[in-house]
């Protein structure tokens, strides 16, 4: 794996703690080229581990901006990199997720990878799934959850899921060049639509399972009721703009009936 390639974009709302103890599990990892951290709060500080602060590069919002539209702006103005990484600032790494997504990903036509995901206790998180439809949303909401994918079923150490979630996801700059994130969405189901999109261009998305990471989940979305409205109009979003222009591949896993 030819080190040096691959770009880091974190953004931070208040998140300074954990992006410091982020920084401090990747100092020393030569697969970083550039390490890009959004401040999407105004006035936040935020300590850099001198190893890597030559390799940092800090942009600061006027106002916040959503998910979509941070990363965007990461990648286009500074990312030089073969390979691109969305990640929380929430994510902590003990070993080197890199060389075997990268492997991945220079095998075949695969546009999107992601590791599989622990939490603090290290269970397996749903972090890998199908894609949702109205149908398998509805059954959801009632308890029944049709959309996930049977992570560690098989013995394969790569599986294809239909989306792998933005918490870490590691993308081809070549592609993502032409397939940005959708800025329509401020924050939720921008991560899925862009997996859907992966499909839809002849891409294909992987999940390695033979490397993982920590996320120490926050489901804001589930405490407050203004992430709840916004998690709900980004699935009423996704669901108007994508709902019938599935691929065939996965249009009945979608679940429409």
């Amino acid at each position: 794996m030819q080190n040096n390639n691959v770009t880091l974009s974190i953004v931070s709302h208040g998140h300074g703690d954990m992006i410091e103890n982020l920084l401090g599990d990747i100092k020393d990892n030569s697969a970083i080229c550039k390490i890009i951290i959004t401040k999407n709060i105004i006035g936040e500080n935020i300590e850099y581990p001198s190893v890597i602060a030559p390799n940092v590069v800090t942009i600061e919002n006027s106002h916040p901006k959503g998910f979509a539209e941070n990363h965007n702006f990461a990648f286009k103005e500074h990312c030089n990199s073969d390979f691109f990484c969305v990640l929380n600032p929430d994510i902590r790494i003990t070993d080197n997720p890199f060389p075997p997504l990268i492997s991945c990903m220079n095998s075949g036509g695969c546009a999107i990878a992601g590791p599989m995901v622990r939490d603090i206790e290290g269970e397996i998180q749903d972090s890998a799934r199908y894609f949702p439809g109205p149908f398998t949303l509805a059954l959801k909401a009632i308890g029944y959850d049709l959309t996930r994918f049977p992570l560690q079923s098989s013995s394969a150490d790569i599986v294809y899921p239909d989306w792998v979630a933005g918490m870490f996801m590691l993308i081809k700059s070549s592609w993502f060049k032409q397939n940005l994130f959708d800025e329509n969405f401020f924050l939720y189901y921008e991560d899925i639509d862009l997996c859907l999109r992966c499909w839809k261009s002849g891409n294909t998305l992987a999940f390695v399972q033979e490397v993982s990471v920590v996320h120490d989940a926050r489901r804001d979305s589930h405490k407050k009721l203004k992430f709840f409205f916004l998690h709900l109009r980004s699935i009423v979003y996704f669901l108007y703009k994508n709902y019938f222009r599935f691929p065939k591949k996965h249009r009945l896993i979608g679940g429409n009936g």
